[in-house]
């Protein structure tokens, strides 16, 4: 059985595929098909699943070096403030491009995050702390770009400790991933940014010597951001 061919000339940058019962012409853009059907000899365009366009991302630190300092600092807030300043996590970005109008960009972070509080005085004691995180992505350029999408985050930490000396840290570690679609995107190419804030610290601890009557704490050691995981990718207009 032999499949029958387009009537047209078809120019050197379409390609074509065949099979039993029908001519597939796809564009070199990869971004429709136009099937020619055998029995009718009609030709059907169809639109390929989405296609990815381009991909970028970012790892800090290198998974390769194990360890390394706190990418990022925060200061915590100042009543009656919610959330301290905010601030570019790390210098780094991811940059995408061959963007068209109808493409969208697909991105998403994982950031890895400690907090706690430093003992004043000798246990045995129980320390509660709660921390609040904020995090965002920007478009083109960290706090004063395009505001894309915002997370807010709340880990607690509960520990107990016996023979713990004063001026021991008493710190949790937690993750957060979240990802958002910039959609109508103007221009081939554009960066993109992570920035985060620290929320309200709350917590109390407990002395087990006095009766445990809870103490509240009111100095909390300032979150850090210790890893990020960054990608992005653009998606092929539907």
């Amino acid at each position: 059985m032999v499949c029958l061919k387009p009537r047209k000339k078809i120019e050197s940058s379409i390609k074509t595929e065949s099979c039993k019962n029908e001519t597939k012409v796809i564009n070199s853009f990869q971004s429709n098909v136009i099937v020619v059907c055998k029995k009718n000899r009609k030709k059907i365009r169809r639109r390929l699943r989405r296609l990815l366009k381009w991909y970028d991302f970012i790892e800090i630190p290198n998974p390769m070096v194990p360890g390394g300092p706190a990418i990022t600092t925060f200061t915590l807030p100042t009543p009656p403030d919610t959330f301290g300043p905010e601030v570019p996590i790390s210098s780094s970005f991811i940059t995408l491009s061959r963007i068209d109008l109808n493409d969208r960009a697909e991105l998403k972070a994982t950031l890895v995050w400690n907090f706690g509080v430093t003992l004043v005085d000798a246990g045995p004691e129980i320390t509660v702390v709660s921390q609040q995180m904020q995090f965002s992505i920007w478009r083109d350029a960290p706090l004063t770009g395009t505001l894309l999408c915002t997370v807010v985050d709340t880990r607690n930490l509960t520990q107990i400790s016996l023979d713990a000396p004063a001026g021991t840290v008493m710190s949790s570690t937690a993750t957060t991933s979240f990802s958002c679609t910039d959609s109508l995107i103007s221009g081939r190419t554009h960066r993109y940014f992570l920035t985060g804030a620290a929320g309200v610290a709350n917590g109390f601890i407990v002395d087990l010597n006095d009766g445990g009557a809870p103490t509240p704490i009111t100095d909390f050691n300032s979150p850090t951001v210790t890893e990020l995981h960054f990608s992005g990718s653009i998606i092929d207009r539907n």
